[in-house]
């Protein structure tokens, strides 16, 4: 298997979604079996979420920034945003930053969660 920057194998879960971490893999299962049980609804795997919209500044043109996550799920009608994450990948400053970009956009109310997700 293939190491990604933070020496981490990919791994695949038991529906054939390939992942950054053993962790990631196992959360993985772990979240379709409370899917399977009723407890959550509305899994994705890997949603994207914009950060910052395109714009054009004078002469150059911005691409939008979007955040990619580990997993979104609703549970008791409430969406949860979840990442999986080592000590090393939570100090990365772009994930950092990232992070409280999205938290700024979509946490506002009771309606988004963020949770990251560290065993």
């Amino acid at each position: 298997m293939r190491k990604n920057k933070y020496n981490a194998s990919k791994r695949e879960c038991l529906q054939g979604h390939v992942h950054d971490s053993r962790k990631e893999a196992f959360r993985c299962n772990e979240l379709h079996r409370m899917l399977e049980n009723g407890e959550i609804t509305d899994l994705k795997i890997q949603p994207r979420f914009l950060l910052i919209d395109p714009w054009r500044y004078l002469w150059r043109y911005e691409r939008a920034v979007k955040y990619v996550a580990d997993f979104s799920y609703r549970k008791d009608g409430i969406l949860t945003v979840e990442d999986v994450k080592s000590e090393a990948t939570k100090k990365d400053d772009l994930y950092i930053v990232k992070r409280k970009l999205f938290e700024e956009r979509y946490c506002r109310d009771d309606k988004v969660i963020f949770f990251e997700n560290a065993r």
